[in-house]
């Protein structure tokens, strides 16, 4: 996903070429982001991260530069994320990818990799780079969501009380099983019902 010169300086991050002649207040830009930043070069090759890819990998800049991203992304979900950012390429579309890395001690860490080609002056491609971001919390809170739900839905439905929930305009939008036997009815007919009309 990008190229940099083969040298590496004494701290062995990498002598980013993503530019030729960069400033060194947009190294810094990129290197203090708040997200994660990754370019690798056309074969895969890792040519530039900044600090805070590298702890989203549980690695070091050194360690990350010249590592091939296909060591890195989980093996099971290598071949879906590489036809994603493939198409990407071809079609110009820049449609974020879901996918999940590796760390070291086997830990699958879910991101969201937003990439774009990297060219040279003549517009052939060289590489690309990738703004990655964290989701792995995101994911956790939500599956822990949908468990509530689903353990308190399952509470309701299979409850022995009459549970109705009405809407603001002050229809039925959901019963407990129980609530229609007791009413005789079937759900079609209580469902979207003024409660009232069941008061005698």
């Amino acid at each position: 996903m990008g190229t940099r010169s083969d040298k590496k300086g004494k701290s062995g991050e990498s002598d980013m070429t993503i530019a030729p002649n960069v400033d060194s207040w947009f190294r810094q830009v990129l290197e203090t982001a708040q997200e994660g930043i990754w370019a690798a070069d056309t074969t895969g090759r890792t040519t530039f991260v900044n600090q805070h890819m590298a702890d989203i990998l549980g690695r070091t800049i050194a360690e990350l530069v010249g590592a091939s991203i296909f060591d890195l992304i989980a093996r099971e979900d290598l071949d879906e994320a590489l036809t994603d950012f493939e198409r990407n390429f071809t079609s110009g579309l820049r449609r974020p990818v879901m996918t999940r890395l590796l760390r070291p001690d086997g830990t699958k860490i879910s991101v969201r990799m937003a990439a774009s080609p990297l060219c040279d002056h003549d517009g052939v491609v060289t590489g690309g780079v990738a703004l990655v971001t964290d989701i792995t919390a995101q994911e956790r809170a939500e599956d822990e969501l949908s468990l509530r739900e689903a353990w308190l839905d399952a509470i309701v439905r299979n409850a022995f009380d009459l549970v109705v929930a009405i809407s603001e305009d002050g229809l039925i939008t959901f019963a407990t099983p129980i609530t229609f036997e007791v009413l005789g009815l079937e759900a079609a007919q209580v469902l979207g019902a003024d409660p009232l009309s069941f008061v005698h």
